[in-house]
């Protein structure tokens, strides 16, 4: 699966996300905010693991 479409899925708790800071190109959230319990918590993840 990952070498045909180029992705690797990865199950984790979005508001402790396993890579490290600075990882990320791009976070998407696309129609998944209003399912978390901590709003906050998992932006200030996606902010730490998007590049500067």
């Amino acid at each position: 699966m990952q070498k045909k479409s180029g992705y690797l899925p990865v199950l984790a708790d979005v508001s402790n996300l396993p890579f490290k800071s600075g990882f990320a190109d791009t976070v998407i959230l696309n129609a998944a905010l209003h399912h978390c319990d901590d709003m906050p918590a998992v932006l200030s993840e996606a902010a730490r693991i998007l590049k500067p």
